[in-house]
């Protein structure tokens, strides 16, 4: 056992030789390629950390300048639909008057006909009045009138007919 706690110096120089070629066969084998590795994979990290920073900036863009077009649009809308309602009650107001227009024409043009029915049946009514009165004085007096002379009797009846309307 106490060989072990000898040191003996060609071990020793054997070890140190081993530990050093061991040393640089890993630094150069493992190390760098490893660090290598690492220092690729943190360079890849970094730029897809910039990447994804980018597109949150843009999406963030983005949404702001669909909420400004939304803003616009719902403005616009807004506009359009109160126009819309605005035609539409000056359309309907544009409607009523015609409507109102065309019933007092309707009422116009059926008091014009009830008059001129009213002048048509007067008339009517003082023509065949006349034909009687005429008929019952042909009777009185038994002659026959001819139809010049029937028409002169009658405009002269219509006459005193009228002067009496007019001073009575």
């Amino acid at each position: 056992m106490e060989a072990l706690l000898r040191p003996d110096t060609g071990l020793m120089i054997w070890t140190v030789f081993n530990f050093a070629v061991l040393v640089f066969l890993l630094g150069n084998l493992a190390w760098k390629p490893l660090l290598k590795s690492l220092r690729e994979r943190e360079e890849h990290i970094s730029a897809e950390k910039k990447a994804a920073e980018d597109a949150r900036l843009a999406a963030e863009k983005i949404q702001a300048d669909l909420a400004d077009r939304f803003a616009r649009i719902d403005d616009v809308a807004k506009a359009a639909i109160e126009t819309a309602f605005a035609e539409g009650a000056q359309a309907r107001d544009e409607i009523i008057n015609e409507a109102k227009a065309g019933a007092r024409a309707v009422v116009e043009r059926a008091k014009k006909d009830m008059e001129e029915e009213k002048q048509r049946l007067v008339s009517e009514i003082r023509r065949e009045v006349s034909e009687l009165s005429v008929m019952a004085a042909e009777r009185i007096i038994r002659k026959k009138i001819d139809i010049a002379s029937q028409n002169e009797l009658l405009d002269e009846f219509f006459r005193d007919v009228d002067k009496r309307k007019i001073t009575g």
